[in-house]
């Protein structure tokens, strides 16, 4: 049975074990929860973002395609909208393939214009998963070190008391 420190505190607490570790234990776990705070807050925006463009599809579907021509349907999309800055795109493409002076299909021209619009915007909405990717590689790695520096204590702990009672390794 653990018998309660001083102020009914249990001697074997997290506070306890951060008081034991000192300033490594402190910054490891600082570390960790700021990496586990930046990676909630990049779920909940992407998350949002994810949604915003389902949103934005559905309601392209059911008013861009009804349009008479191209500008139209433009128009009738939201002006930030993601499929908006593509229609935007291939407007501009095509307004543009008139004053091109080498021959170019107008077909691999627009379809490169329409790549280069899903490539920026792809690469917008991945933006914060590198440092997901960092995270999830490199957190159990800051927690091993955490745990290694405080068996390393322990040990040292154990070894100038002279003896490896039960109270000198919970420590």
């Amino acid at each position: 049975m653990s018998t309660p420190a001083a102020g009914g505190e249990s001697a074997y607490g997290i506070q306890r074990a951060l008081e034991e570790g000192g300033y490594i234990a402190w910054t490891t776990l600082v570390i960790l929860v700021v990496m586990s705070a930046a990676s909630w807050y990049i779920l909940f925006t992407k998350l949002f973002e994810q949604q915003k463009i389902f949103n934005q599809g559905r309601r392209a579907r059911s008013t861009f395609w009804q349009a008479a021509n191209l500008r139209d349907g433009a128009n009738k999309l939201e002006k930030n909208s993601a499929y908006r800055q593509i229609v935007d795109d291939g407007i501009m493409a095509l307004e543009q393939h008139d004053k091109l002076t080498d021959p170019v299909d107008q077909h691999d021209w627009m379809l490169g214009s329409l790549t280069r619009s899903q490539g920026a915007i792809a690469s917008k909405l991945s933006s914060g998963l590198a440092f997901l990717a960092t995270v999830g590689s490199t957190a159990p790695f800051v927690g091993l070190f955490g745990t290694v520096v405080g068996i390393i204590r322990a040990l040292v702990k154990i070894g100038a008391s002279g003896q490896a009672s039960i109270d000198v390794v919970a420590g």
